[in-house]
């Protein structure tokens, strides 16, 4: 069961219990032996690097955990992949959602179900993650943009890349196949023994097959964050700041220096990139649990006039790049691997090479 309340040792320990061979087997059933660790990788309180050098620590070769591994450079390459279309990506919010995603009624009760725990606890299973993208994507055929931000808006595990890719990757993105689910895999990897529903089609039938109406229904909904109030903030004029985001929690970023430390939550951003009270609060919890961190809501120039000569230091993020900045690179599994790569596998197979030959 997710849970969002782990300390950095907790996360840890999950990764040292971890069963790679269970993991490889079991992760596209709805009861898998996954890790719930992605919230806490996409808000950067671990990063794939670490899990992936922790495996290693365990005597575990990077052959025998490649279906693990795979999870983790997929994280690694939709980064990078963000980091060259960011500008395209980075499209208006709409406030124009289809009524069966807000309301939970595809009609597929396993994917509703989803939906449901997803608004209760902020977590989807990465299968049904896929299975809703198929049906809102290429069954009713509504565009994109509303549908991935009302998403990311209600993941702890929000990740402006992973999640914005991984809907384009299921509508086809860049000439590649649509992805399609009938129910019969749905019924397999969930459990659950639906019949006779719309999706309960082969897959040489369901791009033919029209689509359901009450799929193409929209609805207006305006999605809202609510920021806490920005504290009185006490710095030291004479020592460098370090900006932690929404997308940089690390309890271990220059642990033992001397530094300024705040949260940056920008309402700019925020208007543009919604999240839910629960992210907020997931947020939240994280960022206060690093010692001396300050909280700041308001813009950067704003910030800037409280401290209008200090060094400004933040780890590198698309959606967070200003030329008054000095930024850090963030961990990464293979850091030679740079730019975009036109599918994952060829960014599988220069990594993999890198990988495997460091085992040799």
């Amino acid at each position: 069961m997710m849970r969002a309340d782990l300390n950095y040792e907790d996360l840890l320990a999950i990764v040292d219990d971890l069963d790679v061979v269970k993991y490889a087997r079991t992760r596209n059933f709805i009861d898998g032996s996954v890790t719930y660790l992605s919230p806490y990788i996409s808000r950067g309180i671990i990063s794939t690097k670490q899990i992936y050098t922790r495996l290693r620590q365990r005597g575990i070769a990077a052959k025998d955990m490649e279906m693990f591994l795979k999870e983790l450079l997929w994280r690694d390459y939709f980064q990078r992949l963000g980091q060259t279309r960011v500008a395209e990506w980075n499209t208006e919010c709409l406030d124009h959602f289809p009524e069966c995603l807000v309301n939970a009624t595809t009609g597929i009760k396993a994917v509703d179900e989803g939906i449901s725990v997803l608004r209760e606890t902020g977590y989807m299973h990465n299968h049904l993650r896929m299975y809703l993208a198929s049906i809102i994507l290429n069954v009713a055929k509504h565009p994109y943009n509303a549908p991935a931000k009302w998403l990311y808006y209600h993941l702890l595990d929000a990740d402006f890349a992973s999640n914005t890719a991984s809907w384009l990757w299921v509508n086809g993105y860049r000439g590649k196949k649509k992805y399609w689910v009938n129910q019969e895999n749905i019924n397999h990897y969930t459990n659950s023994k639906q019949s006779n529903s719309f999706l309960d089609k082969s897959y040489e039938e369901l791009p033919e097959a029209p689509t359901p109406k009450h799929l193409e229904r929209l609805v207006d909904l305006q999605l809202e964050t609510n920021l806490p109030e920005s504290e009185v903030l006490n710095f030291d004029q004479t020592k460098e700041v370090l900006i932690y985001t929404p997308y940089n929690l690390d309890p271990n970023w220059h642990l033992d220096e001397s530094f300024n430390r705040v949260l940056w939550l920008s309402p700019n951003y925020f208007k543009h990139w919604p999240m839910s009270d629960k992210t907020i609060q997931f947020i939240l919890l994280n960022a206060l649990r690093i010692k001396g961190l300050q909280v700041f809501v308001g813009e950067l120039e704003e910030l800037r006039q409280i401290i209008p000569t200090a060094k400004l230091r933040m780890k590198e993020h698309p959606l967070f790049h200003f030329k008054e900045i000095v930024y850090e690179e963030r961990d990464w599994i293979v850091p030679s691997l740079q730019g975009e790569f036109p599918s994952f596998f060829n960014y599988w197979n220069k990594a993999s090479k890198a990988i495997y030959g460091d085992e040799k």
